[in-house]
């Protein structure tokens, strides 16, 4: 039976995302794999990324018209979800297969896989710090680390240190807090994000 794997990474400027099918190939390293004993990636009849933004709205693509399936199932894929920045934040992805297969009294039967994952996103913060460490005035440098810019970049480059660790370990209400605090030192600082 195929197990789904796959993972998502956030590109382009906060603006896309990738999608990397991770299933592979059958093999007797890969049991769950796609291919002969399990379903093979030409039973497949629809392929579908379902993200959910942290706000709730609902992204739907059509990976067939992706470019998946291929023969060897591997896809790694830029998509462009809303034609703007992504939202930082509790990212929900979950990855749909339906094929059809001739069960044992000839009939034809239609069954589906599904994967969820979970991501966290902090692309537009890190934009903001970036953006806050480019308009430092720096030609006087033994003075720069006195100035309130100076000490809002250092605050909110530890902040973004700290939201990057509780991205890694999924800790979402963790993330959240912090997200806020690096949120009002952006606005206070009138730092552009990327969107």
């Amino acid at each position: 039976m195929v197990s789904l794997k796959f993972n998502i990474c956030q590109e382009n400027n906060c603006r896309d995302i990738s999608f990397i099918e991770e299933t592979g190939r059958y093999s007797a390293s890969n049991e769950t794999g796609f291919g002969t004993p399990n379903t093979n990636v030409g039973d497949i009849l629809t392929a579908l990324l379902q993200s959910t933004s942290p706000s709730g709205v609902v992204y739907n693509t059509n990976l067939l018209l992706q470019g998946f399936p291929t023969i060897s199932a591997d896809m790694d894929q830029v998509i462009n979800l809303n034609n703007q920045s992504l939202e930082d934040g509790a990212w929900k992805f979950t990855y749909i297969i339906t094929y059809s297969y001739e069960n044992p009294s000839g009939a034809i039967t239609v069954e589906t896989y599904s994967k969820t994952i979970n991501k966290l996103f902090y692309c537009n913060s890190q934009c903001c710090v970036d953006n806050m460490l480019a308009n430092l005035d720096i030609k006087d440098c033994d003075c720069c680390k006195d100035t309130k810019e100076f000490e809002d970049y250092l605050k909110t480059s530890v902040f973004l240190q700290a939201l990057k660790e509780a991205a890694k370990c999924g800790d979402v209400d963790n993330f959240t807090s912090i997200k806020k605090i690096i949120d009002k030192l952006c606005k206070n600082s009138k730092c552009k994000t990327c969107n």
